[in-house]
């Protein structure tokens, strides 16, 4: 297994990968609050259901919410495609599911952090 480190410094844009439920959403807020002390000035990003955007669009501890439709069997594609285009560095993938793993794969994120398994980190 090839070891890498990271090099805060270069890190300049972070997307978030939510969960899909409002229970799994609210218990993920501690944990971008503290993505936000360990990267002040960085943008941070939150990849999300469109339904639960409403539950974090105040949240001052990111940047930018985004809705990502993955449905069928394109959506990886179409959503990899959108996410592309942002050029993020690093990516935390929050659910533990292949199908978001793989979108962000797609997505050429360089890091990308989520539970361990095929493509997640």
């Amino acid at each position: 297994m090839k070891k890498n480190l990271i090099s805060f410094e270069e890190i300049q844009k972070i997307c978030v990968r939510m969960p899909n439920w409002v229970g799994d959403v609210v218990m993920a807020t501690p944990f971008l609050k503290n993505l936000r002390k360990a990267f002040p000035h960085q943008k941070i990003d939150l990849i999300m259901r469109a339904h639960l955007i409403p539950i974090l669009e105040d949240f001052s501890y990111v940047d930018e919410i985004f809705p990502i439709y993955d449905k069928g069997w394109r959506g990886p594609f179409q959503s990899a495609q959108k996410l592309r285009h942002h050029k993020y560095d690093l990516a935390f993938i929050l659910p533990h599911s292949f199908r978001c793993a793989l979108t962000f794969k797609l997505a050429s994120i360089p890091i990308r952090i989520g539970f361990g398994g095929a493509l997640h980190s």
